[in-house]
């Protein structure tokens, strides 16, 4: 779905929720790879990630403060960050540890679950139409999924350059 056809909220719930999906088709590919491979595959990974959280943070968790629940989005948040953490584990191991595919494994556990949790909690108490500063910020992560304008080269700065230039939208 292109930006263009974002109005509602629930156009943003059905382009996330073919995020989620993508992210679990991808995540799992990573260890079927070695060497280079698997450490560009882990970027993308991460670059993917860092833009789908940021991109929720400033639009979905900031809907479902008001429509859902406050605690409800402090528990997905706090769900990020976790995973953030075991990204930073697994960047500092490097992909080709002894280590990475067990905690990847995990990790991918863990973003699946969060992503139900999302779509159970979050996703289908969403309603209305987007406002024109939540469209921009779904066109800007488009950009930044392909690179394009992203920075950083660990998944936290990643994040917070996605996040820092989707804030300026506000």
């Amino acid at each position: 779905m292109s930006h263009t056809e974002m109005n509602t909220a629930q156009d943003l719930v059905t382009y996330l929720t073919d995020q989620h999906q993508q992210v679990k088709d991808v995540m799992p590919k990573v260890l079927d790879l070695a060497g280079d491979e698997r450490q560009e595959a882990f970027t993308r990974v991460r670059r993917m990630l860092a833009v789908h959280e940021a991109l929720e943070q400033s639009t979905v968790h900031l809907l479902a403060t008001t429509e859902v629940s406050p605690e409800e989005a402090a528990a997905r948040v706090q769900e990020e960050t976790a995973a953030e953490s075991a990204i930073s584990d697994l960047e500092s191991d490097g992909a080709m540890s002894a280590d990475f595919e067990d905690k990847y494994r995990a990790l991918c556990s863990d973003v699946v679950n969060h992503a139900a949790h999302e779509e159970e909690e979050e996703f289908g108490q969403l309603t209305g139409d987007l406002t024109d500063q939540a469209k921009a910020k779904v066109a800007l992560a488009e950009k930044l999924q392909d690179g394009t304008g992203l920075m950083g080269a660990s998944f936290k700065d990643m994040f917070a350059s996605a996040h820092e230039q989707l804030r300026q939208l506000e």
